[in-house]
């Protein structure tokens, strides 16, 4: 699972005049094919974490499993979340099954726009992306779990990698696990970044069926910094 960048949303209006009871239209967020939010006249959008996909039969938050998020911004982003902690201790907290199938959603900033005013919101009031939403972010999509899951704190499965893409395993280990730890205990807003020319992406090869590569890392000058699919995590300023 990784990084689903959205550019454009579609608000679509159902006729919803035959139902029982009677609504005259029913207001829904789709993005690529995928209903994101089912009834937006419904969602209680002040919420943190909100559901964005609530009950067929009654439109109440919370009456059926899954479909939440957390809304936070990044930059002129809007990323929707898994709500981490309230996963920890129910599975049914879960997010919306279009995770599953296209990634965390993270809405560019036209359909960010988009978004925020169907919330009601303004994009400045909502919470930013912090350190350890990333670390987080970074541990629930991990392939084949290699952060282990949470409430364990995400740290590598050395045994799961076997090579790495440039440098001394050991040490890109080694860098990537201090990094974790920081972001995990840091609330220090972030924005999501395009690698720039010159970036240099650093791949785990992994243990799993096709030996597939994760990049979670990049350099910049001297230093290392976490990524997110094709992007760079960088301080806001």
């Amino acid at each position: 699972m990784d990084v689903w960048r959205i550019e454009r949303v579609e608000i679509r209006e159902l006729d919803c005049s035959f139902s029982e009871p009677a609504s005259e239209t029913l207001t829904q967020l789709v993005a690529d094919g995928e209903v994101l939010a089912n009834a937006v006249g419904y969602t209680r959008w002040g919420a943190d974490p909100v559901q964005v996909e609530l009950c067929a039969e009654c439109g109440v938050a919370g009456c059926a499993p899954q479909g939440w998020v957390r809304p936070r911004r990044a930059g002129d982003r809007l990323l929707w979340l898994p709500a981490f902690d309230e996963l920890v201790e129910d599975l049914e907290l879960g997010p919306p099954r279009a995770f599953a199938r296209r990634g965390v959603p993270l809405f560019e900033p036209d359909a960010a726009r988009t978004v925020v005013e169907m919330m009601s919101r303004e994009l400045d009031d909502l919470q930013p992306l912090t350190l350890r939403d990333v670390a987080l972010l970074l541990q629930w999509t991990a392939p084949g779990g290699l952060l282990d899951a949470a409430p364990a704190p995400p740290r590598v499965r050395r045994e799961d990698v076997l090579a790495v893409t440039s440098g001394d395993r050991d040490d890109t280990l080694d860098a990537l696990d201090r990094l974790l730890s920081a972001a995990s205990a840091s609330e220090s807003p972030v924005v999501l970044r395009e690698a720039a020319e010159g970036h240099e992406r650093t791949g785990l090869f992994l243990d799993l069926p096709g030996h597939p590569e994760w990049s979670p890392m990049v350099r910049v000058d001297e230093r290392v910094e976490l990524a997110f699919g094709d992007l760079v995590v960088g301080r806001s300023s």
